[in-house]
């Protein structure tokens, strides 16, 4: 899971239009952007105790086609239809993407699903819009998870990494702190992928194609 924020519009404002409460923090399942901020950090799928979409829900507010020109209250019933418990997320991997090789390395390569939209691995959920087969961009048919609890780190934390010029300061402060603050700060260090956060989403990727 991939921390990711929303750069184009605060997650505040999204998460009242939809109905959404209390705040979230939210996580791309495999993916995220370059542009979306100049730190990231990588958590195991246990890490997110919440809930799970196939889709960006900012997307359906304002980007994601045709959803996003449907009512708002057609928007808050099909986030409802495909939102799920995050302990359930073993189960709705095996439908979409599935386990599959060649489904997973398309999901992983953001490549667009065969499939028209969620409502085609989850017929019976009763909202079926085709935003998959529409000219979206891939957080359309990305999972995201929403923990309305602040996300782990420490011993949950798998990698981390920042832009280079701001990791000399970080090295800094930790250097300045006293010594029975020092193990957990270690902790953290051990996972620093150098090189910052483009070359640390390029090595996850290549990691998880090669699965």
């Amino acid at each position: 899971m991939e921390p990711h924020p929303d750069p184009e519009k605060g997650s505040a404002p999204n998460e009242e239009e939809l109905g959404i409460s209390p705040r979230h923090v939210y996580a791309y399942l495999g993916r995220t952007r370059a542009n979306f901020g100049r730190n990231i950090v990588t958590l195991p799928l246990a890490a997110l105790n919440g809930t799970v979409s196939p889709f960006d829900t900012g997307g359906i507010l304002r980007k994601i086609v045709p959803i996003r020109d449907r009512p708002l209250g057609a928007r808050q019933a099909f986030l409802a239809s495909y939102s799920w418990p995050t302990s359930t997320l073993k189960s709705l991997l095996a439908k979409y993407p599935t386990k599959a090789q060649k489904s997973l390395s398309a999901y992983v390569a953001a490549k667009k699903p065969a499939s028209e939209g969620p409502h085609v691995p989850w017929p019976d959920r009763g909202a079926s819009e085709p935003i998959w087969a529409q000219h979206n961009d891939w957080r359309a048919w990305t999972w995201e998870g929403r923990s309305p609890l602040q996300l782990p780190t420490g011993r949950s934390l798998s990698w981390w990494t920042c832009a280079p010029t701001d990791f000399p300061g970080i090295e800094s402060y930790v250097a300045g702190r006293p010594p029975s603050e020092r193990a957990w700060f270690d902790g953290i260090l051990k996972w620093y992928v150098p090189g910052g956060l483009t070359k640390l989403l390029r090595t996850l990727r290549s990691e998880q194609e090669a699965l």
